[in-house]
């Protein structure tokens, strides 16, 4: 989830070499450009924001697929934002917390249905220590490391094999990674 461009589409072409793969994103031409490079690729389009149609579109994926072995989350915005204008924050804190919350807590609930999956969230190096240029990617980052914690304990709690595993890359040669350097 999050495979337009980035990690997510880099993680999505190195799993299609061996696996069948559902990519989504909310950019369905480059979704479109990546499922005609990779036959074992098989695209969605969905924007994380809009809850509803998320959570529709992963039940009608679940169906589909009948069973989804993992689920890696890489979706996420980040954007500089030194001045602390308020609408970049507000779409950072949608998008990386509101919306990634209903989706991660979708795929861990189709999971325990299921009994059994492996859920991957990428967060960030950024969740351990506040970034001045980009205060709201961080702060949201430490809120997916927190959660993606707590989903594991309640997996071992539960007893349930739901395997939680959180990527916390640092720097990435990526769009999102603006400056200098």
């Amino acid at each position: 989830i999050g495979a337009t461009s980035g990690m997510g589409r880099t993680l999505a072409e190195f799993y299609a070499e061996k696996n069948q793969v559902i990519a989504t994103g909310r950019r369905a031409d480059l979704l479109g450009e990546l499922a005609s490079c990779h036959r074992n690729i098989t695209t969605v389009a969905m924007d994380i924001t809009h809850e509803a149609e998320t959570t529709k579109k992963l039940r009608q994926l679940w169906e589909s697929m009948q069973q989804i072995d993992v689920a890696v989350v890489c979706a996420g915005v980040g954007e500089l934002n030194p001045d602390l204008y308020h609408p970049v924050n507000a779409q950072t804190i949608q998008t990386n917390v509101v919306g990634w919350t209903n989706l991660v807590d979708h795929i861990y609930l189709e999971f325990q249905k299921q009994g059994f999956g492996h859920l991957v969230t990428v967060t960030s190096l950024n969740a351990l220590r506040g970034e001045p240029a980009a205060p709201a990617y961080s702060a949201s980052k430490a809120f997916q490391c927190n959660y993606t914690e707590a989903l594991c304990k309640k997996s071992a709690k539960m007893k349930v094999p739901i395997h939680v595993t959180d990527i916390r890359p640092g720097l990435v040669q990526t769009a999102m990674a603006k400056g200098e350097g």
